[in-house]
């Protein structure tokens, strides 16, 4: 079976090391299936050590914005997925070629888009969002199978859309039990900190956090 890992739309954090941790155990565990992995020039230069067991595709251009991936997934990548005889499909961030002829199997890894909770989004990433969740939804549809990272994020769209629940799996991003073993990590700010090891977006809510640990420490210092 001939199986393309869409990488397109990896990029760091929690997603990249996730998708790299899955590349290796895939190349460990399984010897039987053929692994092709679609990346992009900049990508290639950072994993190319760990794709030598994989065949790989590079395309040449950056396709990082909404519009110019849907453009790629929805007018090229099904001929891409014909030429190559590809059998499955591993798609990640919410989106999939739906007219691609294989079966898929969907990372749904952003639940933004079905969140309930009032944000403060700019105009941009509020449209970002709708453009998102139509098109979430869409690959939700034509997916066989789809993998939330959370039981929470599962729950929450579920709810919305019970069409998913029979063909979901909950598999959360990996954890890297080395880190419990690095026990000689030093901080040299000695003063009171809140550490999170994230990117700065709203949804992290990072205000509201910082609002309770200013009530706390006032009150209890």
């Amino acid at each position: 079976m001939r199986v393309l890992l869409n990488a397109l739309n990896v990029r760091t954090g929690g997603g990249e090391s996730s998708f790299l941790k899955l590349i290796i155990n895939l190349s460990n565990l399984d010897k039987q299936n053929q692994y092709i992995v679609l990346v992009n020039k900049m990508q290639w230069v950072k994993y190319k050590n760990l794709l030598k067991n994989y065949k790989v595709i590079i395309i040449r251009y950056y396709i990082y914005h909404l519009l110019y991936r849907l453009f790629f997934e929805q007018m090229i990548l099904p001929f891409f997925i014909i030429f190559k005889k590809i059998d499955v499909i591993y798609s990640t961030g919410n989106l999939t070629s739906l007219l691609a002829p294989c079966k898929i199997f969907l990372l749904l890894e952003n639940s933004n888009p079905f969140s309930k909770i009032n944000l403060k989004w700019s105009f941009q990433d509020k449209v970002k969002l709708k453009i998102l969740k139509l098109f979430s939804i869409s690959s939700m549809i034509r997916a066989n199978k789809i993998r939330f990272l959370s039981k929470n994020s599962y729950d929450i769209i579920s709810k919305q859309y019970p069409f998913v629940k029979n063909k979901s799996v909950v598999i959360p991003h990996f954890f890297d039990e080395n880190l419990s073993n690095k026990k000689n990590i030093k901080f040299k700010k000695k003063d009171r900190y809140i550490l999170c090891v994230s990117d700065i977006v709203p949804h992290k809510n990072y205000e509201n956090i910082l609002k309770s640990f200013s009530i706390l420490c006032n009150k209890y210092k």
